[in-house]
C-alpha cells in the first residue's frame, strides 16, 4: 500500500478517530452517566447504549452496546475484534497473491509426479 492509498488513509483516519474518542473520554469524569457516539454513526431503533459506551466514527450499530462497552465498524463490533478486522483486510491482496502461487507450485508438482 501506497501513502496515497484511499484504504490506508480511511483506516488511518478511522483509528485516529478513535484515539481521539478514548482520550476525550478518558478525560472527563467518572462518575458521570454518559455514553459517546462519533460522527457519521448510525444506531438502529430501540437499542440500548449502555453506560459509558464508545461506538466509533462511521459505525454501524445493530445491537445493544454494554456498559463501558467500545464497539466500531460496519456492523459494529468490539473495538480489538474490528481493529483486527481492519488490519486482517490490509493484507488481503498479498494473501491472495501468495495463494496462487501456491496454487501454481502444486500444479507443477502434480506434473511432474504424474497425478
Amino acid at each position: 500500500m501506497t501513502a496515497n492509498d484511499p484504504k490506508r488513509n480511511t483506516l488511518a483516519a478511522t483509528v485516529a478517530a478513535w484515539v481521539l474518542i478514548s482520550a476525550a473520554a478518558e478525560a472527563q469524569d467518572r462518575s458521570q452517566s454518559r455514553s459517546v457516539v462519533a460522527s457519521q454513526s448510525g444506531i438502529a431503533d430501540h437499542l440500548k447504549l449502555g453506560n459509558q459506551a464508545m461506538v466509533g466514527a462511521k459505525s454501524g450499530v445493530m445491537r445493544d452496546v454494554e456498559d463501558g462497552g467500545r464497539v466500531l465498524g460496519t456492523p459494529a463490533a468490539p473495538d480489538r475484534q474490528a481493529k483486527r478486522q481492519l488490519i486482517a483486510i490490509q493484507h488481503l491482496p498479498e494473501l491472495l497473491h501468495r495463494m496462487r502461487s501456491l496454487e501454481q507450485q502444486v500444479k507443477e508438482l502434480a506434473a511432474k509426479c504424474g497425478v
